[in-house]
This record gives structure tokens, sequence and C-alpha cells, in this order.
């Protein structure tokens, strides 16, 4: 018979967690566990304590990441929805900002690293003047853009 376990991420639960579980009473064969960094440090840490308690337990770490900095994999679960997302806000945006004379919107979007989400996002969007990234950029770009006439009358950063 196969069961599946489930432990909710939360601070310090490795230790609380894997000195309570017994993998020979559940008798598992594999443990998956998906998630970001520190999960995945998580999941070698569980690997190593396996193989000190001697268990033939297959410990698989599967890389979950929406920033999607992964080099490996081309794309982490949840990537897509976050620039799908992201695109919407910007196309929500680009309604607001044409319904006023020279609107200006400014969608900002995360990204920790690096910024495929705004990138992915950015070039999705039907428009979208410009991607900016870096201390001072957008706001030195903004400042430079509005003292110029553009015949639309209106500016979308994303």
């Amino acid at each position: 018979m196969y069961r599946a376990l489930s432990i909710v991420k939360k601070k310090n639960l490795y230790s609380k967690t894997f000195s309570g579980l017994r993998f020979s009473y559940y008798n598992f064969l594999k443990v998956y566990i998906i998630g970001e960094d520190g999960t995945q440090r998580g999941a070698s840490k569980i690997f190593e304590e396996v193989r000190r308690r001697g268990l033939k337990v297959a410990v698989v770490g599967i890389p979950k990441t929406i920033d999607n900095d992964i080099l490996v994999i081309d794309k982490s679960f949840g990537f897509d929805i976050a620039a799908e997302e992201a695109q919407r806000a910007i196309n929500a945006m680009h309604v607001e900002v044409e319904s006023i004379e020279n609107g200006i919107g400014v969608v900002k979007l995360m990204g920790r690293y690096n910024g495929f989400i705004a990138m992915y996002a950015t070039l999705a969007s039907r428009d979208v003047d410009c991607y900016l990234e870096g201390p001072g950029a957008l706001l030195e770009f903004v400042e430079k853009v509005t003292q110029r006439k553009r015949p639309h009358g209106w500016w979308l950063f994303g």
C-alpha cells in the first residue's frame, strides 16, 4: 500500500520534524521535496540523515521558483503563472493610462536577482515603452521622457 505524507513549510520545521519522522515505520521508499533554495538545502540535510541511518530511501529534490533562475531548466513551476499575472497588471495599467491625458503608468514587478518575470511580461504586453532595472534607472528615465512631448500623450513603463 502506498501512502503520501505532506509537511507544511514552517520556520525550523526540519529539526522538529525529522527527529520525529520514522522512515522505517512508514516504510518510505521515496521522498519528493518541492521548493526553492532553502527547501532544497533541507532536502540535502534529509538525504544526509537518510544516508547516516543507512536507510534505503530515495530523496528527490524538485526545484520550484517563480523567478525562473535555475540554470539547468527552461522553466520552473509557477513562472508561467507569475508572468501571465504580471502581464494582466500591465494590461490593466495600459487601460488606465490611456484613459487620461498625459497619463504615466508604472508597474513594478518582482524578481529576486533578475527580472525574468518583468522581461517576459513586458515582451508579451501590447504596449510597454521600456523595461528598466537597477537603482535610479526608472526615475531618471521618467524625468527625461516627461520633459519631451509625445503625440499620444501617455507612457507605460513595466
